[in-house]
């Protein structure tokens, strides 16, 4: 995580008007951008940020007009009325863009958007959120992609020891872990997301009231659930790729 706010902050910092930020996990993801946002020794100059989806603009700050603006078109084309430093942060972007489905106004008006923002005088960013978004090849030399990580071992370890606190004090289920099955129980959510992790250490406590070095094989098979349903089993085949996903569910 460490390795990907000094990367998307570099980015922010040098100016890239439009970055994709590929990601399942919206909510995590947002609330890292704001942290990047608020820290001046991370981005030097620290931004407002604004969001926008398919259902409600929000500028979150009092300087805009009053009147929100509900579609993107619209959204984009009052940038030009922020004259300090933000990050816009858009949701949804993969529906103008679907299958053989382009919306060539968009595309036009990122190209407009992205020129503007090269040439502002604030730094203005925007980031586009999306785990399926595929760009048109007329927007591949104006966007750049990151990567937003997964949650490592530290992050899935807070998790399951919240968890753990939280029903403990409600006395709902028996603890019998030690530091060991603990351990194996963090390493079998690693390449889930932090809800997925989340409901699939729910499952084992519901289960039989219970939280045991047992439930190692409840999440891993949750594990093998999600990655089935996700089609990367057929997808990815065999070789050193299944290899490496083998070592996530085994």
């Amino acid at each position: 995580m460490a390795s990907f706010r000094r990367t998307l902050a570099n980015m922010l910092r040098a100016g890239f008007p439009l970055i994709h930020v590929r990601t399942w996990e919206e909510d995590r993801t947002l609330e890292t951008i704001n942290q990047i946002a608020s820290n001046d020794a991370l981005i030097k100059t620290s931004r407002h940020v604004y969001t926008w989806n398919l259902l409600e603009a929000d500028d979150g700050n009092e300087k805009t007009d009053e009147t929100k603006p509900k579609s993107l078109l619209e959204f984009l084309g009052r940038i030009e009325l922020i004259t300090w430093p933000a990050i816009i942060v858009v949701y949804d972007i993969h529906s103008f863009f679907t299958g053989n489905s382009t919306d060539f106004k968009m595309v036009r008006m990122l190209k407009i958007i992205h020129q503007k923002l090269k040439s502002s005088k604030e730094p203005i960013n925007i980031l586009f959120l999306s785990a399926t978004v595929e760009f048109p090849k007329e927007l591949e030399k104006d966007i750049v992609t990151i990567e937003f990580p997964l949650p490592g071992v530290q992050e899935i370890e807070q998790l399951l020891d919240t968890m753990i606190g939280e029903n403990e004090q409600r006395d709902k289920i028996r603890i019998d872990l030690d530091p060991s099955d603990k351990e194996r129980l963090v390493q079998a959510a690693l390449g889930l997301t932090l809800r997925e992790a989340e409901n699939a250490y729910s499952l084992a406590m519901v289960q039989d009231s219970r939280l045991c070095k047992d439930d190692v094989d409840v999440v891993l098979e949750e594990k093998r659930q999600i990655i089935k349903r996700s089609g990367l089993l057929e997808y990815i085949g065999g070789g050193i790729k299944w290899t490496k996903w083998a070592a996530w569910i085994y």
